[in-house]
């Protein structure tokens, strides 16, 4: 049985990692930026991700390496809500770490953009699943 001053000590533990997750517009992208959605003026825990249309995976989670790309991106795609729903976090080991955990349901691929398009051509990118992700930019 657990005695209550451990449970609080648990729950702190928890929402201190958790707080984590949702990282404030002073945390240093490590070694990523990304879009993270914002309502009433709060991060929602939601990230920014483009659906795919093949069936696995579905999603890509899209990552840059400056704030400035991001940002850029964020200003330029044509959903007409990303402007006001999604900010640039940038996004930590620790958080990468979390969302590259082994899932064996996983249908997220991250899109690493390497840098700008020209005169608003497509953006160059590279795709990793999960564990290679993790072995490249997270251990």
């Amino acid at each position: 049985m657990i005695e209550e001053k451990d449970k609080k000590r648990v729950l702190k533990d928890l929402v201190e990692r958790f707080k984590k997750l949702l990282p404030d517009e002073n945390v240093e992208g490590d070694p990523f930026w990304g879009l993270m959605e914002i309502r009433g003026g709060k991060l929602t825990g939601n990230y920014y991700v483009i659906q795919s249309d093949l069936p696995h995976p579905n999603m890509a989670l899209p990552l840059f390496f400056r704030e400035t790309d991001a940002e850029n991106f964020r200003t330029t795609r044509k959903e007409k809500d990303i402007i006001n729903k999604y900010v640039v976090r940038g996004f930590t080991k620790e958080q990468l770490r979390l969302l590259t955990l082994p899932d064996e349901n996983a249908k997220i691929v991250f899109l690493v953009f390497l840098i700008p398009p020209k005169s608003g051509g497509t953006w160059p990118c590279l795709i990793y699943d999960a564990g290679k992700l993790s072995v490249e930019f997270v251990k």
